[in-house]
């Protein structure tokens, strides 16, 4: 007979009767995916990191049945060498709207999130795209595979994907220090504000075009001088 499904709250629950090593089956909705993973799914209960399984291509929603070996992340667990496979069904996946302080709790690894934050800057790697923003007086890295539209620096963004969680070790427990937002798509990101024309790489470029003008005004007056006292 076939293990039941597993709730991902209780992924790395002790169960006597249960022999170390098996498969774990969970049933969730897909929040972010990478077509060999990893892809991050959520129920009612949870959310997990599928590390690594075969090749997909899933939507925001879709429902999956997962089965792979459980493993203990470090705020979330993670299913490993997993079998992914869609069900004929999906769900409308709200995100929780959060601030920087929220998800520095701990309590919303892996979850879809929303979070608003000004653009300070952008670049690409080899891998991925990278936004760099700031909500109040914390910074974090928004990362994406997919292509992302060019941003101003100077934007307030709203951004929905998963919460990754970074820890440092304080008195040898592992508590959350920093947060990356993976979002799998474009359409995870919405200006709500423009960035303000006079920002400060503006204004180095207004004083210079202003003193090239000085300069340029200053010239044509010695020009005009030398002309009238020939």
């Amino acid at each position: 007979a076939s293990n039941p499904l597993t709730l991902i709250s209780h992924l790395l629950a002790f169960d006597p009767n249960e022999a170390p090593g098996h498969r774990i089956h969970i049933q969730g909705a897909v929040t972010v995916q990478h077509p060999n993973g990893p892809t991050w799914v959520q129920d009612d209960s949870g959310a997990v990191i599928v590390s690594d399984h075969n090749a997909a291509a899933l939507g925001r929603g879709e429902m999956v049945q997962v089965d792979g070996f459980v493993a203990p992340g470090s705020f979330s667990p993670v299913l490993r060498d997993a079998t992914i496979k869609s069900l004929p069904e999906s769900r409308e996946l709200k995100p929780v709207h959060v601030t920087p302080e929220d998800l520095l709790t701990g309590d919303f690894d892996a979850r879809l999130v929303e979070i608003d934050g000004i653009v300070f800057n952008q670049y690409a790697t080899s891998k991925e795209q990278i936004l760099q923003m700031r909500a109040g007086n914390i910074s974090f890295t928004v990362r994406s595979t997919a292509s992302l539209p060019a941003v101003e620096s100077g934007e307030l963004l709203r951004i929905v994907g998963v919460c990754s969680l970074t820890g440092k070790h304080v008195r040898a427990v592992l508590v959350p220090d920093s947060f990356d937002i993976i979002v799998g798509s474009k359409s995870d990101l919405t200006v709500l504000r423009s960035a303000p024309w006079m920002t400060g790489s503006r204004v180095i470029e207004v004083f210079e075009f202003a003193l090239f003008m000085v300069g340029a005004v200053l010239g044509w007056v010695y020009v005009l001088r030398r002309r009238v006292r020939k």
